[in-house]
């Protein structure tokens, strides 16, 4: 049984969302349990568990966002279109401003959002958009004092796994990279130790860097980093040349590649 919030718009338009995806995700974790469990009968009986698990994720999903498109002025709603803002598209949450209230707006998520649509955007063969925030040790960076050289700029936190896989893959080959471009890893987390501890486990040795604003800080929204890690591979002009979204086992290759022919 799923739980009920009581009191409250917010918690009832939680509790509304939770009954319309509650029967998608009964099916969605009865398939995982079989397939983690392998409840199967034969390849064909697997095949169709996979397809029923995409097929009711893929509807729960789909309600999550129209419900956030239905509902923008309230902080849930608010939630869903900031997570789901790439998917959304910006005309359509530009069209649903004017229903939200200006203290939704005020909030931190809500700023994030409207810079998302109205703000500058970073993208593949555009500038990179400046920034200054202190890095690891309380020194102030510049991403622009490193113009002149490549720049591999990476956006990551310590909750991630990917994020961790790539850093421990820069780390055993930094010393491939290190005459070659400038490495920069951007944190997405809020607490500093946290930050610190999973710098030091992951071996950074390279420009560490976080304005410690988590999700909704400014610099992620810029860079329109929804999915971590996302890397963007910045040429000697300034210019992004490539973006990584999620962990690609060969991306250091492919940046070999493209820092060599640029």
């Amino acid at each position: 049984m799923y739980a009920t919030a009581k009191g409250g718009r917010e918690q009832d338009l939680q509790t509304e969302l939770t009954a319309l995806q509650h029967p998608y995700e009964v099916v969605f974790f009865g398939a995982y349990d079989s397939l983690n469990n392998k409840y199967y009968r034969d390849t064909l009986h697997r095949q169709q568990l996979i397809k029923k698990l995409n097929l009711y994720q893929d509807t729960a999903q789909r309600i999550y966002v129209e419900f956030g498109k239905k509902h923008p002025n309230s902080y849930i709603g608010l939630d869903i279109l900031y997570r789901n803002r790439q998917r959304v598209g910006k005309e359509t949450i530009e069209s649903l401003l004017p229903e939200i209230e200006s203290s939704i707006k005020a909030s931190p998520k809500g700023e994030a959002l409207l810079l998302f649509v109205l703000g500058e955007l970073a993208k593949k063969g555009k500038p990179f958009i400046d920034f200054q925030v202190p890095d690891i040790n309380g020194n102030l960076f510049k991403l622009s004092a490193l113009k002149g050289n490549y720049i591999l700029l990476s956006f990551w936190n310590a909750a991630c796994g990917p994020c961790r896989r790539e850093n421990r893959k820069l780390s055993q080959d930094f010393g491939r990279f290190k005459n070659k471009l400038a490495i920069v890893s951007f944190s997405t987390d809020k607490v500093k130790s946290v930050w610190l501890k999973a710098s030091l486990t992951d071996n950074i040795l390279w420009t560490n860097v976080s304005d410690l604003q988590g999700d909704n800080g400014k610099i992620k929204t810029q860079y329109d980093v929804q999915a971590i890690p996302t890397t963007f591979l910045i040429n000697r002009d300034g210019i992004i040349i490539e973006i990584f979204i999620g962990l690609d086992e060969d991306f250091l290759n492919i940046v070999e590649k493209l820092i060599s022919h640029e």
